[in-house]
């Protein structure tokens, strides 16, 4: 009985994971090493005050490497903090740079993280 359940939960986790893996390749776009990308920060703490009034998307990063099909490298500056360069397709959007003649639209800023450093004593007990 207890073969037959794992076999069962195998057949639907590996369900799910070619669904999902179709997705993420039928609706994102294909980005190769060198394009430029735009971040999607709703996971990044900045010193924003509302996550309403902040960019919903940052930067103009250019595509380091690719890791499996589900995730991208990116080159940060060296503003951008500890955070990991490594992405997952969602969170990358392409860099259009904008054709309107005249037309000169600013790109978002660069990260403002907010740098939160924790100190733990000896004893364990944080400062």
């Amino acid at each position: 009985m207890r073969n037959f359940i794992k076999e069962k939960i195998k057949a639907a986790q590996e369900g799910m994971r070619k669904y999902s893996y179709r997705e993420v390749a039928n609706k994102e776009p294909k980005l190769k090493v060198h394009d430029w990308v735009m971040i999607n920060v709703k996971n990044i703490k900045t010193i924003r005050l509302t996550k309403m009034v902040d960019y919903k998307l940052r930067g103009k990063f250019e595509i380091e490497k690719l890791i499996g099909t589900c995730a991208h490298e990116l080159k940060l500056a060296l503003i951008a903090g500890k955070i990991y360069p490594v992405f997952y397709i969602k969170l990358l959007q392409p860099y259009y740079s904008n054709m309107i003649p005249r037309r000169h639209s600013p790109t978002p800023p660069p990260m403002d993280l907010e740098e939160q450093e924790w100190f733990v004593d000896a004893t364990g007990v944080l400062l």
